[in-house]
């Protein structure tokens, strides 16, 4: 079990994810597979950087390049 203190960041980014994609779901199907779609990519590679930046030895260099994304 991961402890609690360890990155906090990543699970609000998890749970950012949960609450947000409920709700880009509800949009009108033209802005949902568009914007939508945009959105919800971009969360996720945001956690994916967050999880890599967790793992890496040189973690600046990963945070760095994830604050361009």
């Amino acid at each position: 079990m991961p402890k609690r203190d360890e990155l906090p960041i990543i699970q609000r980014m998890y749970d950012l994810i949960l609450w947000y994609v409920p709700r880009l779901n509800k949009l009108p199907s033209d802005y949902k597979f568009a914007l939508g779609d945009r959105i919800q990519a971009q969360l996720h590679c945001v956690l994916e950087g967050l999880i890599r930046a967790r793992y890496a030895g040189e973690k600046l260099v990963v945070l760095e390049a994830l604050n361009g994304a």
